[in-house]
C-alpha cells in the first residue's frame, strides 16, 4: 500500500448508482534526481465513500489538502501502443483531510489532470 499526499485538483465527481465511485485527482510535488520539483496527479477511485466525505469532496473538495492510503495500479502498454490509464484506489477508511483549502499554483492548475 502506497500513501499519497496532496491538493484535490477539482472537486470529486460521482459516478455509479448501485456501487457509488467517488473519482478524483491529486496533485502531489516531489523532488528529482536534480532536485527540482516535479508535479504529478494522481487519479484516485474510492469505492462506496463514507456520506461525509462525499458531500465534503464533492462540493469544496478543490485546493483541499488530502492525504490518503491507496493501491496503485499500473499503465501497462495497449497492442496499439497506447498506454492504459492509471488508477489509484483508495481505501475508503484511510483518507485523512490534512488542512483547509488553499489556492494551487497557476502551474498547477494549467497543467492538471481534471
Amino acid at each position: 500500500m502506497s500513501v499519497i499526499a496532496g491538493r484535490l485538483v477539482s472537486n470529486a465527481v460521482v459516478r455509479g448508482k448501485k456501487t457509488r465511485l467517488l473519482v478524483f485527482t491529486v496533485a502531489t510535488e516531489h523532488l528529482n534526481a536534480n532536485r527540482e520539483v516535479v508535479n504529478s496527479y494522481a487519479r484516485c477511485v474510492c469505492f462506496g465513500p463514507e456520506p461525509e466525505l462525499e458531500q465534503m469532496l464533492t462540493t469544496r473538495g478543490k485546493d483541499m489538502r488530502i492525504e490518503l492510503q491507496a493501491r496503485i495500479n499500473t499503465s501497462r502498454p495497449e497492442e496499439n501502443g497506447d498506454l492504459h490509464s492509471n488508477a489509484v484506489v483508495v481505501y475508503n477508511s484511510s483518507v485523512r483531510i490534512t488542512a483547509e483549502p488553499v489556492e494551487l499554483a497557476p502551474e498547477l492548475v494549467a497543467s492538471g489532470a481534471d
